[in-house]
């Protein structure tokens, strides 16, 4: 007897018959596919493709914010004025979607717009898009601790927001359909999705490198940028298994409001919406660091 889409979704094991487990898999892989191609972000993605020019007229990406919902262009201002880049930018004084736009860089405004999109689709998500941008946060940190270019620092934020963006269209079915999907499918096929998901969206090259990647990289003398994206998951992975939210050990802020590497990452998160996904806990000796 066949094995069907159902049964894999609620008892898959070992009884089942390897071939009929691999149909039902595959019309499973098929279903979610037309799942997520169905899912309405409340804009075209193909919208975003302005960000792509890095010569379009301030009017025209201004327009952008009023085909996107009031909650994402909100936390976009919000984390444009969350932080002092590289010491060089002063928190705060972003008051339009443009300034926000040329703040945080053309890419990674429309990275930052994309993944909001679907991590606001549903509450259910909410664990998921904290766990994600609490990665992006701590893989900016390491990039900035090892000196790496703007852009690879980046890249590198960037990457390890998407990790398991592939992971919502599979939490949202198994929301919409009353199922829960084995383990054992989720991991073997959530990156599949977020390559899926990034292709709508006009996405591609190293970010797709990122999310499909499945062991350490070295450039010749330092580490990638895939690997320090791959340590900031490692990092924050632990601190959500053990707590249910991100838990750091840090001084807060000083003279000046972003003083700490503390006060960033509560900055950070606040701007964000998952300020409650974050616990920082006080050093025995004040005067650390």
């Amino acid at each position: 007897m066949a094995t069907s889409r159902d049964e894999l979704i609620k008892k898959a094991g070992p009884a089942s018959e390897p071939g009929s487990l691999a149909m039902a898999e595959e019309e499973l892989v098929l279903e979610i596919t037309k799942f997520l191609e169905s899912l309405n972000l409340g804009f075209d993605p193909r919208a975003l493709a302005i960000l792509d020019n890095e010569d379009a007229g301030q009017d025209k990406i201004e327009q952008l914010k009023f085909r996107l919902n009031g909650e994402i262009t909100s936390r976009l201002l919000a984390r444009a004025n969350s932080a002092a880049l590289f010491g060089k930018i002063n928190p705060g004084d972003v008051r339009s979607f443009t300034e926000a736009v040329f703040r945080l860089g053309m890419t990674p405004a429309k990275i930052y717009i994309f993944a909001l999109a679907f991590f606001t689709l549903s509450p259910a998500l909410e664990p998921l898009a904290a766990k994600s941008f609490a990665r992006g946060i701590m893989a900016r940190i390491l990039a900035e601790q090892m000196n790496f270019k703007r852009r690879f620092v980046d890249e590198a934020e960037i990457g390890a927001i998407l990790m398991e963006i592939g992971k919502v269209p599979i939490i949202l079915y198994q929301q919409a359909k009353g199922v829960q999907l084995t383990e054992e499918f989720i991991l073997k096929h959530y990156k599949h999705f977020g390559g899926l998901m990034l292709e709508r969206c006009g996405l591609s090259g190293s970010f797709v490198e990122t999310i499909m990647q499945d062991c350490l990289s070295f450039y010749d003398k330092t580490l990638s940028v895939r690997a320090v994206t791959d340590i900031a998951r490692m990092i924050v992975d632990d601190s959500f298994t053990r707590y249910r939210k991100f838990v750091i050990e840090s001084t807060l802020a000083g003279i000046d409001a972003a003083s700490t590497i503390g006060q960033f990452i509560a900055n950070q998160f606040t701007a964000a919406g998952f300020g409650r996904y974050l616990e920082i806990r006080r050093p025995d000796d004040d005067d650390a660091a």
